[in-house]
């Protein structure tokens, strides 16, 4: 027990006379986040202009012939949330860990982590769910 409060008073020591250095080693990690984030996000601007501008140009399209250079791993869902279309077998997300209410979000399932990007795509009368993935951490 004595043991026990003598380290929990090291380590509360600890933490307040670091306090400045944990901080600002954490203000560096937000920046560097923030960077990376608003690079993914232009990317994924991107890669969604050459998807849909394939989606537009075939008039026989088939999900099968679906070829579009990218620099993110993509999937199409259909309205209902079936998985009509994926770039990367390495991770095949579950539409229904999404919110369809929100544009950007953070998705976990047992790959990993990753930063999405979810937006309607329309071809021809037909709307499909693009989903874009960023890989944060594969387990």
């Amino acid at each position: 027990m004595i043991l026990s409060v003598v380290l929990l008073g090291l380590v509360l020591s600890i933490n307040y006379f670091s306090k400045g250095k944990y901080q600002k080693d954490n203000t560096a990690f937000k920046t560097h986040l923030q960077h990376q984030i608003g690079e993914v996000i232009n990317d994924f601007g991107n890669d969604y202009e050459k998807i849909e501008n394939s989606l537009l140009a075939d008039s026989n399209f088939f999900f099968s012939s679906l070829e579009v250079d990218h620099q993110f791993p993509f999937y199409l869902f259909s309205m209902d949330g079936e998985l009509l279309y994926w770039s990367a077998i390495d991770m095949v997300p579950e539409f229904t860990l999404l919110s369809t209410s929100r544009t950007y979000q953070i998705l976990e399932n047992n790959r990993g982590i990753y930063f999405t990007k979810l937006k309607k795509i329309q071809r021809k009368d037909e709307d499909f769910w693009l989903l874009q993935v960023y890989s944060f951490y594969d387990k």
